[in-house]
């Protein structure tokens, strides 16, 4: 018996299968089909079918259906008892319909049903208890919809639902409505809201980005937290003992005090935020943080204090790049033996402690663009120190040599064949080179900053010298082969005249 039915674009081919007409059915792509029984067919997929009748099925005569995928299709109401025959289904997949209404009883007599898609409906609204008769119900994918808030006991009756997808739609709030999931693993309300203040009992993996939150209280645990892009000053989680991983870049956050006792945290992403200093001894708690290997504080405030900053021993990979540090201190390394990558670039760094001594674990610094704009120093000494112990070095020159020539061809010069060494700036040693080698003109210079234009100084005013040079030195020569064709052309014609008798 085949248990396996897929058809695309078929409808025609399966009304005696699903509802109640008298024409027979004519298979033409059933093979090891003979006498076929459709109570025995156990996977159905129908794609793109668009019959106006299709959406009144009832599939009576598919009660032994496991899985049903009726994606794209001309589902636009969802009626009560639409699925109650097919009482061994484990999966429905009817995403990418266009479904404006789904009454109560739209999955009565689901009972074994663990897996539900509605993705990209076009949902605005769910009844209160439309998944109520769905107790095995384990993935529920909501995404992509219009639903603006669900009804506060919408998920009462799924204890053991684990994925739950709610992203881009259009919540403003969840918080009722999730209140008794306690056991989810997955849980996405990225691109939603904006929610603002969100509390949340947790879920493994819990998806926050781009929802507007600004303040976010989690009452159990969470393993991965991602809420990137968000308006969030400050945040707690009960069980901090229970978080893995943390991605908050891009938020308001402007200190570390919610990383209290989160001591199992292995990877941190706080980049793009506000922060001002990092944990120093004065603050014991960032002593918790043991298990930490991956930190991101790029493009943050941090600055030089007088408190020195003290950085998890347990680190691998830090990164404090695009920052207001001035100085490199060795007591802010301390006991950091494990250290792998160092990423400093976009500093202002003009020193650094001499004592210190790179961990034996230490493979790898990028320093370019530190510094001011005339003084390379510092990245010079670093780059010793590093040669001397092996460590690979990204300094300006290896930057430079690998964009150059993609910024020349960008503002429409030709490609240089020289580099510029050390440079602390690309477009100010790009500008000053292509003005030497007589590649750049005015129409070129526009992508340039004020600022750079003041840095390469009186050779800013001979950029507008070589298009004048240039159109006058054509000109000569135009007039002087217009002048010389003329007179050979004379002499040519009065050459060509009869002599006189």
């Amino acid at each position: 018996m085949s248990r396996y039915l897929f058809l695309l674009s078929a409808f025609s081919v399966l009304n005696p299968i699903l509802g109640d007409g008298k024409e027979q059915a004519r298979f033409t792509r059933l093979e090891r089909c003979t006498n076929p029984d459709y109570r025995d067919i156990q996977y159905l997929e129908l794609r793109a079918c668009h019959s106006t009748t299709f959406g009144k099925l009832r599939f009576s005569s598919l009660i032994g259906l496991v899985s049903l995928q009726l994606e794209d299709s001309n589902f636009s109401v969802l009626r009560n008892d639409q699925f109650s025959s097919l009482e061994n289904l484990k999966n429905l997949e009817l995403s990418s319909n266009s479904i404006g209404i789904v009454e109560s009883g739209a999955f009565n007599n689901l009972k074994q049903l663990e897996k539900l898609g509605l993705r990209g409906c076009g949902l605005t609204e769910l009844p209160e208890k439309v998944f109520f008769p769905l107790n095995e119900l384990q993935y529920l994918d909501l995404s992509d919809n219009e639903i603006t808030s669900l009804p506060e006991g919408i998920f009462n009756e799924n204890e053991i639902l684990r994925t739950l997808l709610l992203n881009d739609n259009k919540l403003t709030n969840v918080a009722e409505a999730l209140r008794f999931l306690n056991s989810l693993q997955l849980l996405d309300l990225s691109n939603c809201g904006p929610l603002e203040s969100l509390t949340l009992y947790g879920a493994q993996t819990l998806i926050l980005e781009n929802s507007g939150l600004t303040e976010l209280k989690i009452t159990g645990s969470v393993i991965n937290l991602k809420a990137a892009n968000n308006n969030l000053t400050n945040f707690s989680i009960a069980d901090p003992q229970s978080v893995i991983e943390m991605d908050l870049h891009g938020n308001r956050i402007d200190s570390f005090e919610g990383l209290y006792k989160m001591q199992n945290l292995q990877r941190l992403d706080l980049s793009k935020n506000i922060i001002e200093m990092i944990p120093n001894r004065t603050m014991s708690y960032v002593y918790e943080l043991r298990s930490l290997k991956y930190l991101n504080v790029s493009h943050n405030l941090l600055k030089n204090s007088e408190f020195d900053f003290i950085f998890p021993a347990s680190l691998t990979h830090l990164d404090i790049s695009y920052n207001r540090t001035e100085m490199l201190k060795s007591i802010w390394f301390r006991g950091m033996d494990n250290l792998q990558s160092l990423r400093l670039e976009g500093n202002i760094l003009y020193t650094y402690d001499h004592t210190w001594n790179y961990p034996q674990s230490l493979k790898e610094i990028v320093a370019f663009d530190t510094g001011s704009w005339c003084d390379k120093s510092v990245e010079d000494e670093l780059r010793e120190r590093c040669k001397k112990q092996g460590i690979h070095f990204i300094g300006m020159a290896i930057v430079e040599k690998e964009n150059l020539t993609i910024k020349c061809k960008e503002a429409g010069f030709h490609k240089m064949e020289k580099w510029v060494s050390y440079a602390k700036s690309l477009y100010k040693q790009l500008a000053m080179n292509c003005i030497e080698e007589g590649f750049i003109s005015a129409q070129n210079i526009s992508y340039l900053s004020p600022e750079i234009l003041d840095c390469i100084g009186f050779k800013a005013q001979k950029i507008a010298e070589f298009p004048s040079f240039y159109f006058k030195t054509l000109i000569a020569i135009l007039l002087f082969l217009t002048v010389a064709n003329t007179t050979v052309w004379w002499f040519l014609y009065k050459k060509s005249l009869p002599s006189r008798v």
